[in-house]
């Protein structure tokens, strides 16, 4: 019996001889490895790092339908991951339910350091601990002889060794249920194997496989650093991620530095010599409170201690620490990596920069690669906390590390220079300048560039604002004189100067739509124009693509708009912007806000901020025409009143919403505009209310009516009284010439904005004759015998306008909407025979179409369904109601 026992086990033996043959598995990088030989020499403490443990535990024996196969626990380097791999895969070995693990070091040989082996050594650990899988494993090998190739690749290879060979040997209930109890395997280091592209198809693979074979009875414990590599995929949720930092502990750390103390006072005890000077428990308490939570620091501090001890590491001479001794200690860890690549570089940035940066945006200000800042990063761990991933930043682990590198006198050879900086904040930008001075002027407009080009191109500004914010005497000329580089190529083009302007000046984004309406232009006029200057123009929140009406272009930092807007700076390169560009700006402003027939708003930037460019104009331009400020302000003829009462698109109101903020810069830029026109002609606004009707204030609301046509000088106070009122509503109305007005009611704080309703309207009474501000005024401002309200009422109120059916109208965002009924009192309806007579012989008013402003086409009649419905409670009237109302019809406004 005995010999037939032998004899069986003889045979196993040999059998699974024969597997190990086939399967050539690298034990030195399992769990079984010899930690002396190989590392890491790793194993968790009696006691500690129980959460994070007992977190992994649960979702492993978690149902398999409802959570993920596959854990990924990532941490900072050296914070404690494989020593926590390690526990696990002991613990479930326990179990009987470690299918296989698998330990990557780079300080190991070049085996551990790539993935070659990784599924020869789990399908033999697999077919060990789980016995029915071996022959399954081993058919596989003899029907694939080929399987284990380096040129097969991983998700084949684990497919048919480890994979299948599970999910064919699983309980029949299990599979088919689901139930708790899977096998596990643990991957412990993926961030330390060389040939990342193999293991990123892994990832892939068993994402994918694991979602068609949901109940296979395998999980995959993952630990590592998430790199850029990895970070996609890290990111699915079929990966199920527990980041170690949430778990660690400063009780942790100082039972670690406790027990590494005491265990080499063993071993010294051992040898017969009785320890000398050992730390104290006080000492070992400043050595917790330095490391606070971190492991690499007390790792590298431990070493530090007893590596400057006695040769027999019997007596401790550096404690306590000292301030000269912390330096020493940060010199001997720094001096590790001093030699490697960027060393310096890096150093410098993570010192010098105030804010905070990542692995990956480090590496790009640099010009380097992740891996690169790596290899530095891992060498000075005891000082960097290195995070678990590529995007989260970077700091020193102890404070007083920046201290000494910035003071000379104490790191000498490692002290940082702010040069570093000033060198690197150019690089990307210049990456992009030298990329398209190579290319032709067709090409500039195809906007698929490498992908290199495109992160330079966003990333300039970062960098600038990084160097600017970390080094106050940075000298910003070399950045102006880039900037000019790329700006003097198409300076020759036309609209070039305005486009320029209008950037420079704008505060926030500008549609391109509304670029084009401020120009008169089409795409095609100014594409070539925003594609060449990409480097330095930003599209939205799109890099590189096509353009498109609705993107907003702008600067990509307000320093080029400071620099273009500085005569100073942009004169000696050719680029400052002429005056006259300001004059043509706030006339285009002017009439796109207050023209008449042609002044259509889709954007509510261009209410609060014509007044601006007024007061820029004025300023800039030395020639501008101060006569037309008292002028009426472009009247509209008698001949051109049909046009204007054809414009369908006005027969109801534009909703314009601005919030406190806005109101108040409208109200700064109108104040702006009216001190540039007094430091030209101080007697400006002398007398100037005498303009206006002043209506007191009535049961809901005040009205401003201007007596005559309005001049720019009058359009300024209307705006001034408008603004200025506290009441709940107001109404300025503005005479464009004769039987035609503008205008622009205002109800404050609604829904906490306020609301700004432009519309028509016809004023009935005879034309006041103009004032001069010289001069007297001509009418008296009220006449006292009658009630402000009658003498308001039949001075401007409208008329009745001919009925006609409304047309349905397309949603849109900020365009037409109808203005509601008005709290201020209006006249009464005129009578259906009245509407009849004056409609008689009078054709249906039909839409007209713009030539002047031809992007405005397609938006111009269409209403907002979703901006009407958050209209005030007790709004105004539309603008078919301001121009008069026949029983419930409403209409456009009809010539007699």
């Amino acid at each position: 019996m005995v010999v037939g026992e032998s004899s069986k086990q003889k045979a196993k033996n040999e059998k699974a001889q024969g597997l190990k043959d086939l399967l050539k598995p690298l034990e030195s990088a399992t769990h079984h490895r010899n930690q002396s030989t190989s590392p890491p020499q790793v194993s968790c403490l009696p006691n500690t790092r129980r959460e994070v443990i007992k977190k992994i535990v649960t979702w492993a024996d978690s149902h398999l339908i409802f959570n993920s196969h596959i854990c990924w626990l990532y941490g900072s380097k050296g914070s404690g991951k494989s020593s926590i791999a390690q526990e696990i895969a002991e613990s479930f070995e326990k179990k009987k339910r470690l299918a296989g693990s698998y330990f990557w070091s780079q300080h190991s040989a070049e085996d551990r350091r790539n993935s070659t082996q990784l599924s020869g050594t789990l399908a033999f650990q697999l077919a060990s601990s789980v016995p029915k899988t071996a022959p399954l494993i081993e058919a596989a090998l003899v029907e694939e002889p080929g399987l284990l190739d380096p040129f097969v690749s991983i998700p084949t290879q684990l497919q048919r060794l480890v994979y299948d060979p599970i999910a064919k040997t699983a309980k029949p209930g299990f599979t088919k249920m689901g139930l708790k109890g899977t096998h596990l395997i643990v991957l412990d280091g993926i961030d330390e194997c060389q040939d990342k592209e193999r293991l990123l198809d892994f990832l892939d693979h068993a994402g994918k496989y694991f979602t068609d074979n949901p109940t296979v009875p395998l999980r995959i414990l993952i630990t590592g650093r998430i790199d850029s590599h990895f970070a996609l995929r890290a990111d699915s949720n079929l990966i199920h991620r527990i980041d170690l930092a949430q778990y660690t502990y400063k009780e942790d750390v100082g039972a670690y530095i406790q027990a590494s103390f005491t265990g080499q006072y063993e071993a010294a005890k051992q040898t017969g010599t009785e320890p000398t000077n050992w730390p104290s428990s006080a000492d070992i308490r400043t050595l917790d409170d330095i490391a606070n939570t971190s492991f690499p620091t007390a790792s590298a501090l431990i070493k530090f201690v007893l590596r400057h001890g006695s040769e027999n590491s019997t007596a401790i001479e550096p404690l306590p620490l000292t301030d000269a001794r912390l330096d020493a200690f940060y010199t001997e860890i720094f001096l590790q990596a001093q030699e490697l690549p960027h060393f310096a570089n890096i150093i410098s940035a993570i010192a010098l920069l105030k804010t905070p940066v990542s692995v990956s945006a480090l590496a790009k200000l640099l010009g380097t690669y992740n891996y690169v800042v790596m290899d530095v990063l891992s060498r000075i761990s005891g000082l960097v906390d290195v995070p678990g991933t590529d995007e989260l930043p970077l700091s020193f682990s102890l404070p007083g590390v920046r201290d000494f590198l910035l003071d000379e006198t104490r790191s000498q050879s490692l002290h940082v220079d702010l040069a570093v900086l000033r060198s690197a904040a150019f690089s990307s930008l210049d990456t992009a300048i030298a990329y398209y001075d190579g290319l032709s002027e067709d090409k500039w407009m195809m906007p698929l560039l490498p992908v290199h080009i495109q992160e330079a191109i966003v990333q300039w500004p970062q960098h600038l604002d990084l160097i600017m914010e970390s080094d106050s005497s940075f000298d910003i000329g070399g950045f102006e004189s880039r900037w000019a580089v790329i700006l003097s190529r198409i300076q020759f083009l036309p609209q070039f100067s305005a486009v320029i302007a209008i950037l420079a000046l704008a505060k926030e984004p500008i549609p391109i739509f509304n670029l084009l309406t401020i120009l008169q232009s089409e795409m095609s006029d100014i594409s070539l124009i925003l594609y060449g200057l990409t480097p330095i123009v930003r599209r939205g929140s799109k890099t590189l693509t096509v353009l498109e009406l609705s993107d907003k272009v702008s600067f990509r930092h307000k320093a080029v708009a400071e620099f273009l807007l500085d005569g100073a700076r942009a004169h000696p390169h050719g680029l400052s912007i002429a005056p006259s560009e300001f004059t043509f700006l706030s006339q285009r402003y002017l009439d796109i806000v207050f023209g008449l027939p042609i002044s259509f708003m889709n954007d509510k930037s261009f209410l609060p901020t014509w007044p601006i460019f007024l007061a820029l104009a004025l300023e800039q331009d030395h020639s501008f025409d101060l006569d037309s400020l008292d002028e009426p302000y472009n009247p509209v003829k008698a001949q051109q009143v049909a046009q204007v009462d054809s414009m369908q698109g006005w027969k109801d109101a534009l909703t314009i919403v601005l919030e406190e903020d806005e109101v108040d810069l409208f109200a700064l830029n109108v104040e702006k505009a009216a001190q540039a026109i007094e430091a030209k002609i101080p007697s400006a606004f002398e007398d100037i209310e005498e303009s206006y009707l002043v209506a007191a204030e009535q049961q809901k609301g005040q009205v401003i009516a201007s007596r005559s046509p309005v001049s720019i000088i009058e359009i300024l106070q209307g705006f001034r009284i408008l603004l200025a009122h506290k009441g709940d509503s107001a109404r300025l109305c503005l005479q464009r010439g004769r039987k035609t007005g503008i205008q622009i009611e205002r109800y404050i704080k609604v829904s906490g904005a306020n609301r700004f309703f432009l519309s028509l309207y016809r004023p009935l009474s005879p034309q006041q004759p103009r004032r001069s501000h010289t001069s007297p005024p001509s009418t008296p401002l009220r006449d006292p015998r009658r009630p402000m309200s009658e003498m308001v009422r039949s001075s401007f109120m409208p008329q009745s306008p001919v009925p006609v059916p409304r047309t349905p109208q397309t949603p849109g965002q900020g365009q037409y909407t109808p203005a509601p009924e008005s709290p201020i009192p209006i006249p009464a309806a005129a009578t259906p025979a009245q509407a009849a007579t004056r409609t008689q012989g009078t054709p249906t008013p039909t839409k007209k179409k713009s030539s002047l402003l031809r992007p405005l086409r397609s938006i111009i009649f269409k209403t907002s369904k979703s901006t009407a419905a958050k209209a005030p409670q007790a709004p105004l009237p539309s603008t078919s109601q301001n121009i008069g109302t026949s029983g419930s019809q409403t209409g456009v406004l009809i010539p007699a």
